[in-house]
């Protein structure tokens, strides 16, 4: 593996390790748990952006991924110090929540859009909670005898208006990978998470350049969300 390929790779995991923050602004839904099977509740074919192609990774693999990402902040040296022990938290509230999610992916243009529907409901004051703590942190690591450095920084998002009266929170993150003597990669993502009838619908939208289309990433997650919320 290459160092641009080991930087994108690595821009993408801190935007993960920050995303999913933002600010609590609505009322839970209070609907029975929706008998549809969950990995009908994901979006597919014409409800997923236009153009969108699906990645060819199977979901255990998704998942999978999730937790190697956990290995790697476990070994890292994340800054300031005082932020490590809450992004380690966030780490286990997303594990444990998304443990049992059906989970689509697919690229769009130049982002990676990722939706999870689980059965398990998160509680979205420790993701609001994590960032106002750390709104920016640096996670650095030795990957191949080269010590790599991605500097994070996440603002908080209001939920999109067609969410009201459903607990949602979202966030606009962007990372920066350096290592010595290679360009620095930079990416964007945006993560919501909202939780209704009994299931917790998380969305994360990373784009593989500095620029997102923040205005198709919440439309994204609002129609993940009216899926489960509409559901029999």
């Amino acid at each position: 593996m290459n160092f641009r390929t080991l930087m994108t790779t690595s821009a993408i995991c801190a935007s993960v390790l920050a995303a999913g923050c933002g600010s609590d602004t609505a009322t839970g839904a209070t609907d029975t748990t929706p008998s549809t099977p969950r990995d009908q509740l994901v979006l597919t074919g014409s409800e997923l952006p236009a153009g969108s192609k699906k990645v060819s990774i199977p979901p255990d693999q998704l998942r999978e991924s999730m937790a190697d990402f956990a290995g790697v902040k476990s070994d890292s040296t994340i800054t300031p110090e005082e932020c490590r022990a809450p992004q380690l938290d966030l780490e286990a509230v997303s594990r444990e929540t998304l443990s049992d999610a059906a989970i689509t992916a697919v690229v769009a243009d130049t982002a990676i859009l990722t939706e999870f529907v689980s059965g398990r409901v998160a509680d979205l004051t420790k993701f609001a909670q994590a960032e106002a703590e750390c709104p920016q942190l640096t996670i650095s690591r030795v990957m191949e005898g080269e010590r790599m450095d991605s500097s994070v920084k996440v603002d908080t998002r209001t939920p999109p208006a067609a969410l009201d009266g459903i607990d949602a929170i979202a966030s606009y993150s962007t990372s920066t990978a350096a290592v010595a003597n290679v360009e620095p990669a930079v990416t964007a993502t945006y993560a919501g998470w909202a939780t209704l009838r009994g299931t917790t619908v998380a969305v994360r939208v990373t784009s593989l350049n500095e620029t997102l289309d923040e205005a198709a990433a919440e439309q994204f997650f609002v129609d993940a969300v009216r899926k489960v919320k509409d559901a029999k």
